[in-house]
């Protein structure tokens, strides 16, 4: 799984440099003294993902697994899903 998860990585990292090269040309070409860090908008967009993932990992963990699997909880906000991501990637990641 963890291989899977830095394919995925290495793929959206792709996708998210080249959208945003061609959004700093476009506006370098608008505006000539227009800079951005692009490191700033790889944040946003990782903060994004992050909390869609959480949020759908939370629907995914409520609607599915804690109504056929009686011994697991329902997960109360989009915060325990994100501190399970970290707690199962530290005992079960590579």
């Amino acid at each position: 799984m963890y291989n899977y998860t830095m394919v995925l990585a290495k793929a959206l990292n792709s996708v998210i440099s080249s959208g945003v090269e061609g959004f700093e040309i476009s506006k370098k070409e608008k505006y000539p003294g227009y800079t951005i860090a692009k490191s700033w908008i790889d944040f946003v967009v990782f903060v994004i993902l992050l909390f869609a993932v959480a949020f759908f990992g939370k629907l995914l963990w409520n609607d599915v697994l804690s109504k056929y699997i009686t011994v697991i909880k329902p997960l109360p906000n989009v915060f325990y899903t994100l501190a399970m991501f970290v707690a199962l990637d530290l005992f079960f990641g590579n």
